[in-house]
């Protein structure tokens, strides 16, 4: 089965030194990818931390040549995060219902990211997974596939055959499965809206799942024939969450025919 990592909130204040006690052990494996979720220009206000009104991840010199190096070595995929991952009063940056803000924002962010690290992107996670109608159909106008834990509630993104059909497959799924997922959401499978593709994420918690339990749930999406993105932040991997991340991937490698994929794999074969 293919299965994939996402990690979240990489920026300027990102350090080097903080990937690599992250995920170190990981980069050591010789069929390891990582999706990094890039956010552009953050907003310090954003993480609590003081600077500009937005700080460039350009600016950071030695984790850019870090992720470069990582790039080079095939073990990292760059995915646009938003802009700035500011929020707006109640409202997340991607629910914005703007679609000239939303479109000028990613036309910027991708072209930015893309000249600084001289790859192509074709993947995008809106910051605290929260998307509105109008995010959803400039990330298409885009060019670029979803990869999120977006419930795709109606009442958020507008209501559609494909939005309600996307939104009640999870629902379903996750109701059948309630025991397993402890509540918990997800979907297994790829799904279209607005002529891209979407994938469903499932959150890592640690404090919730056994590695056993993550890998169960695993094998259940394996039965499905899907897909499994697990969504981690890389500053929540302490010692213990590092070393139950490890384990769980120790497990899922022994599953035959797994496959650590980068999303645009994932999106490109099932185009």
């Amino acid at each position: 089965m293919d299965f994939l990592f996402r990690d979240d909130d990489v920026s300027y204040f990102t350090k080097p030194e903080e990937l690599q006690d992250a995920w170190g052990w990981y980069f050591n494996q010789k069929e390891a990818k990582l999706n990094l979720a890039v956010i552009p220009f953050v907003s310090p206000v954003e993480f609590s931390k003081t600077g500009a009104s937005e700080e460039a991840i350009g600016k950071n010199a030695l984790l850019v040549g870090y992720l470069k190096e990582k790039i080079k070595e095939k073990k990292v995929e760059i995915i646009l995060h938003g802009y700035s991952h500011a929020s707006c009063g109640k409202r997340f940056e991607f629910e914005s219902n703007n679609p000239k803000e939303l479109s000028d924002k990613i036309k910027k962010a991708k072209a930015y990211l893309e000249e600084l690290f001289g790859v192509k992107i074709t993947s995008f996670v809106p910051p605290h997974n929260a998307i509105s109608a109008a995010g959803l159909k400039e990330i298409s106008r885009n060019n670029l596939n979803l990869l999120s834990a977006v419930p795709l509630n109606p009442s958020k993104v507008g209501f559609s055959f494909k939005k309600h059909s996307a939104y009640f497959k999870r629902l379903i799924f996750s109701i059948r499965h309630r025991k397993l997922l402890k509540g918990k959401f997800i979907h297994p499978n790829l799904q279209v809206l607005h002529n891209m593709q979407y994938l469903d994420c499932f959150n890592f918690l640690p404090e919730l799942f056994t590695p056993q339990e993550l890998f169960n749930i695993v094998k259940c999406v394996e039965q499905k024939k899907g897909i499994f993105c697990l969504s981690v932040h890389y500053w929540q991997l302490n010692e213990s969450a590092r070393e139950k991340l490890e384990e769980t991937f120790e497990l899922i490698q022994s599953l035959k025919g797994a496959r650590f994929c980068f999303a645009s794999e994932i999106f490109k074969a099932r185009a």
